[in-house]
């Protein structure tokens, strides 16, 4: 019989700005354990404390890799034998990570990875754990596990299952952060932002309740984006009596310009609009949405208008797209001028309409590529190169799919857009005092990630804390002294 649950996340290779969020997934986990009579702790290593391991190293390895470029065989030597120290000190930490889980005594153990680099490190601690600890049942959870089931749990597979984590019911337990059960929160490495979910009167009870344990201010609103969920959010956030600033996705739609001030008076400092291309036909026929670019270019200039920051989302190279989609998808941002424009790959997902039937979209699926991919065994850590992607594309005779990619992010640079920027990251650098120099704020905080300057990183987060700090009189008069003492732990 299970007694006790531990929850798990370790970074991954390479480190990334969201590592150091606090893990809401984990939250409402060890809730749900909690409410099952089962004891439950987050075990969260991505905090600077966590990771000072690796400043020497990584700023070794970057050093040595700048001074080879164009030394040969001699330069690709030393660059080798810096990496190997990496991972050797990689191993090392994978080891030391192993034995405090342990030592928890869990019957329970569950891993967190939203990308593949971070499953790719959450295999290899659950490797050693089922070694030292082969009763326990070791599951994994987040966007990547829940999206590539088949080749990341069950079978010969470390995991034996994923545990999906939809959209909590008004019914299901509140996040649970406790600093007895979250402590890493507490000690001073993670950004205090915090993401919600569900419906409005859960969005809204969820903010309060990470309000008594920590005096946060911003969150991401994580939901589909549909507008009249946009609206009934905003109008409750309105009628409560939540102070908050949010960041959410926003689906184009018919209303949408209707609806931008009333986002921005509720709180709403940021969108990601996910317009996908500016093709209607693509937009209708590939991706089957029914928003039309139209309403869409009317929706994201009332949200600029309102002084919302708006991450115009896109999806290029397809098979399907030429260079006549790519002259719409450059027109809509000559119309619209977004904040920032994320462009993204097609991603083959679990159960998705183009990895049903890839054939009819344009795409040749190796299995053998897609399970290699998937479960992070084709790229080993802290090689600077881009992991080949699962899969080729028809479309343009002799297109090179990257150039393609990074010709259009060079081309919304020109149009002074932040690239590759989402709403919850534009919401970060604004609230930490970077308004307007959100780009600026992404190559700080990027250049300390890269070196390992885990001291750099924690001055970042330090400032962005005590910037989204509620009023701390406010707060007081509406918590329990008891729960004031968990605040300054």
């Amino acid at each position: 019989m299970i007694s006790k649950t531990v929850l798990v996340y370790v970074p991954g290779w390479p480190l990334r700005w969201e590592s150091f969020l606090p893990k809401a997934h984990l939250a409402r986990l060890a809730a749900c354990e909690i409410a099952l009579g089962r004891e439950a702790e987050i075990f969260d290593y991505g905090t600077p404390s966590s990771l000072e391991c690796f400043t020497d190293h990584l700023g070794a390895y970057v050093e040595q890799m700048t001074r080879s470029a164009g030394n040969g065989r001699l330069g690709w030597l030393r660059t080798r034998n810096a990496r190997g120290r990496l991972l050797a000190v990689c191993g090392k930490w994978h080891r030391e990570l192993a034995v405090q889980i342990v030592e928890s005594r869990a019957g329970k153990i569950v891993y967190f990875a939203d990308t593949r680099d971070e499953y790719r490190e959450a295999r290899s601690v659950a490797a050693i754990v089922g070694s030292l600890l082969p009763d326990a049942v070791q599951t994994i959870c987040g966007a990547h596990a829940s999206g590539y089931v088949p080749y990341v749990a069950g079978g010969a597979n470390v995991f034996e299952g994923v545990e999906h984590l939809g959209m909590p019911a008004p019914d299901v337990p509140l996040p649970e952060y406790d600093p007895s059960v979250y402590p890493a929160l507490y000690a001073g490495g993670k950004l205090h932002q915090f993401t919600v979910s569900g419906n409005a009167k859960r969005v809204v009870a969820e903010i309060s309740h990470c309000q008594r344990f920590v005096p946060a201010r911003t969150f991401h609103v994580e939901d589909r984006g549909g507008l009249a969920s946009a609206r009934d959010l905003a109008s409750e956030i309105m009628g409560s009596r939540v102070d908050a600033w949010y960041s959410r996705r926003l689906r184009p739609g018919n209303g949408a310009e209707g609806i931008a001030r009333l986002l921005e008076a509720s709180g709403c400092r940021c969108i990601d609009f996910p317009l996908m291309s500016g093709s209607q036909r693509l937009i209708e026929d590939y991706f089957g949405l029914s928003h039309g670019v139209s309403q869409a270019r009317a929706s994201l200039r009332a949200c600029r208008a309102a002084g919302i920051f708006a991450s115009l989302g896109l999806v290029y190279p397809c098979p399907f797209d030429d260079r006549h989609t790519c002259a719409e998808s450059l027109l809509f941002m000559d119309q619209t001028l977004p904040d920032a424009v994320k462009v993204s790959f097609p991603e083959l997902r679990y159960g998705g309409r183009w990895t049903d039937a890839p054939e009819d979209y344009g795409f040749q699926v190796s299995a053998t590529a897609m399970a290699r991919w998937a479960s992070a065994c084709d790229t080993p850590q802290f090689l600077p190169v881009r992991a080949p992607r699962p899969y080729r594309m028809g479309g343009i005779v002799e297109r090179n799919d990257d150039a393609d990619h990074d010709a259009l992010l060079a081309e919304a640079k020109a149009r002074g857009a932040a690239l590759d920027m989402t709403a919850q990251e534009a919401l970060v650098a604004r609230t930490a005092g970077w308004e307007d120099r959100e780009q600026a704020w992404k190559h700080s905080i990027g250049g300390t990630l890269i070196k390992g300057d885990f001291a750099g990183l924690y001055d970042h987060i330090k400032a962005f804390n005590r910037h989204a700090c509620l009023n701390k009189r406010k707060i007081t008069v509406e918590r329990e002294s008891d729960d004031f003492a968990a605040v300054a732990n």
